[in-house]
């Protein structure tokens, strides 16, 4: 499988596996805005009824300025005919603003994509909250069952519906990816969001990026699995040539301990709790009960699991797998950054957790 990576990585963008007009990419917030609504149909369960999600982009000018008050909402919306031509618009409405209550957010977009569970729930929440004051509702004819909502940022405006389908509708994916592609772009859309939620300092996240590989022949009769996949990896790491001279090691982990140490990484890069600074890291608040970054680490982890099962796992770095975490040591290299290898018969698989500035 390709490099999985966030669709807003700095350094290493994710494709595109949607074919958009024009090759129209979305931008770094749409993204986060895309990445929920395609991990939201990847959660929904096969019984819940069918939903789509599209998206409609008009990138010209820039639209930093928040959304009029009505009346002028209606003038304002008028010049977006990119946007907004295919909906015939009764009304606006705030869906999230200074008049109304963020509830309502939530309580629509739950209707349109029959939300009843709780990682759902939270996903719906993060949404909503990201998104405060950035959208407008779109109320449109009676016999229009479809959810519109206009949404907008430094780059453009974008149109967001979500409609009933005879199915739910699932992410797409990069046609050469075969059987890895669905998996490809939710490891994209949890590495987006992961990398909305967590912060290094107050410009840099955390990045996440996952590929699979195949052995060489020569490495597939090795009964030592870990050191195959220590050489492959020392041999096409994207520092190779700087690392040439030194000798990779890698230490054996579970998968329990490696769950326990994204946690342990949330817990110390999440936003929402972090005051700015390092001090008193013992006492630093647990992640609220329920919320969606707890969601995020286990699903990372758990297709990781599903797609490479009964693979020998390694790790290179820092990995904080009890709380309160111990400080780096000199056996943890650079605390920077933590790699992790999957080894199974012939395949290996690479985790990178990246907390550079």
């Amino acid at each position: 499988m390709e490099l999985a990576t966030a669709f807003n990585d700095a350094w290493h963008q994710q494709p595109d596996p949607a074919d958009r007009p024009d090759g129209r990419r979305p931008s770094n917030p749409q993204w986060v805005l895309v990445s929920t609504l395609w991990l939201l149909a990847a959660w929904t369960p096969e019984s819940t009824p069918g939903w789509a999600s599209t998206l409609v982009l008009n990138n010209s000018g820039d639209r930093r300025e928040p959304w009029p008050p009505p009346p002028e909402q209606l003038a304002a919306i008028a010049k977006l005919p990119e946007v907004t031509g295919a909906v015939p618009c009764a009304d606006v409405l705030l869906a999230n603003g200074p008049s109304t209550e963020p509830e309502e957010l939530v309580s629509l977009i739950t209707a349109a994509a029959h939300v009843h569970d709780a990682r759902r729930t939270s996903l719906v929440r993060y949404f909503a909250a990201g998104q405060e004051g950035d959208l407008l509702r779109l109320t449109t004819t009676d016999d229009d069952p479809a959810l519109h909502l206009l949404h907008r940022d430094y780059s453009g405006t974008a149109r967001i519906t979500l409609a009933p389908a005879p199915t739910v509708q699932q992410p797409p994916v990069i046609a050469d990816d075969a059987a890895d592609g669905a998996i490809r772009t939710r490891i994209s859309c949890l590495a987006t969001l992961l990398s909305d939620l967590l912060m290094v300092n107050n410009n840099n996240s955390v990045d996440f990026r996952f590929r699979i590989a195949t052995l060489p022949e020569s490495d597939t009769e090795d009964d030592d699995r870990l050191a195959a996949a220590t050489r492959w990896w020392s041999a096409n790491r994207e520092d190779a040539e700087e690392y040439a001279d030194e000798e990779a090691t890698f230490h054996p982990i579970t998968f329990t301990e490696l769950r326990a140490s994204l946690h342990n990484d949330a817990r110390l890069s999440l936003v929402d709790i972090w005051d700015g600074s390092w001090s008193g890291i013992d006492e630093m608040p647990e992640i609220p009960a329920g919320h969606i970054v707890t969601h995020l680490v286990d699903d990372l982890v758990d297709v990781i699991e599903g797609r490479l099962d009964g693979a020998l796992v390694a790790v290179n770095g820092y990995v904080p797998t009890g709380w309160p975490p111990a400080e780096p040591t000199d056996e943890d290299d650079d605390a920077e950054y933590t790699y992790v290898l999957f080894a199974r018969g012939n395949e290996v698989g690479v985790l990178d957790i990246d907390r550079s500035c």
